[in-house]
């Protein structure tokens, strides 16, 4: 039989909710009935449950008399195109408020400080299960978004990258039938993204990178080796983005404030930031639009490339500090998946 690749996988996940409230671990007794599809080709990138093994010795001997099983943990990263917008819910925070347009779209807003955790399931046809007649899933439960990274690039998708944790897992025999949910929206394109800085459109971008990353813990207590709830700490945003060079306007931002001429005493924060996807839809026909509304833009840094070289375009590679990030999505769902 030929050797199993990713396309006998399946990859979606839940929210873990119960009565509406979170319900940390709760795996596959979630109420969340909404499998959802991270975006296009997701693909778990890494994927490691550990049980942290020690070492027991013995007096008068240089081998292992033991192992002894710590706590476990699980880590994961998932990549993928973007798609939808919910998955915005496990990293800045769960819907807090949708608003009717009242011309068939609706406004999701993410202004919340909590994010929600959610299962994972990771599903395997039966010859991708050594030994198993039937398809399964590891089913990751407890899982916390610790970072997300947004990637665009010139002639390429958006690309959306989620690194977590989780704290227990289980196997599921395939109830029904072993099928991916489908994605709803078309993947989101550079064509479709932009950048603002105090209301201002950044032209001639070549790529922008925004990150979020919002320290999670996972919480532990004595008498089980499973992590039992977790604990957003200190939220860090920034962005990175390439442009070629057309002013002295980000010179004159990272020497303190607009005009400047040399590097001042203290250094201004710039006016607020915002990044879009946008697919350019009108209301009715399939309307995507997500922004990430984002306040502070502190320039921590700027370099140049390219300079002296005829044949490349000068480019400056600007790094901002961000205060805060909130989100929202326009589209025609009525209710947040």
């Amino acid at each position: 039989m030929p050797a199993p690749t990713g396309a006998h996988t399946t990859l979606w996940y839940y929210w873990e909710l119960t009565d509406d409230a979170i319900d940390f671990g709760v795996g596959d007794d979630t109420e969340d009935d909404e499998p959802k599809p991270f975006g296009g080709n997701a693909t778990l990138t890494q994927f490691e449950g550990s049980n942290n093994a020690v070492d027991i010795f013995e007096p008068n001997s240089r081998e292992i008399a033991q192992l002894i099983a710590q706590h476990f943990d699980g880590s994961f990263s998932v990549d993928f195109e973007w798609t939808n917008p919910w998955w915005l819910q496990a990293v800045i925070s769960e819907a807090t408020e949708t608003v009717d347009n009242e011309d068939g779209t609706y406004t999701h807003k993410f202004e919340g400080n909590i994010p929600l955790p959610m299962t994972i399931y990771a599903g395997f046809e039966e010859r991708a299960v050594g030994g198993s007649d039937e398809p399964g899933y590891r089913v990751l439960e407890g899982c916390v978004i610790e970072s997300a990274t947004i990637d665009v690039t010139t002639e390429q998708t958006v690309d959306v990258s989620l690194t977590g944790a989780y704290v227990n897992e289980e196997w599921k025999e395939v109830d029904d039938s072993f099928d991916q949910p489908s994605l709803a929206e078309d993947v989101l394109t550079f064509a479709e993204a932009a950048l603002e800085l105090d209301e201002s459109t950044l032209s001639l971008l070549q790529d922008v990178s925004v990150e979020i990353n919002n320290n999670t813990d996972i919480i532990r207590e004595i008498g089980t080796r499973l992590g039992v709830d977790y604990s957003p700490k200190a939220r860090i945003p920034s962005v990175d983005y390439t442009k070629i060079r057309e002013d002295n306007d980000e010179v004159e931002s990272m020497y303190g404030s607009e005009a400047a001429t040399a590097v001042k005493q203290s250094v201004e924060e710039d006016g607020p930031m915002t990044f879009e996807v946008d697919n350019r839809e009108a209301a009715g026909a399939g309307m995507n639009m997500v922004q990430l509304d984002m306040d502070g833009a502190f320039p921590e840094s700027l370099s140049v490339s390219n300079l002296g070289n005829p044949q490349e375009d000068l480019q400056e590679d600007i790094n901002r500090r961000l205060r805060t990030i909130t989100g929202s999505a326009t589209n025609e769902v009525e209710e947040p998946l």
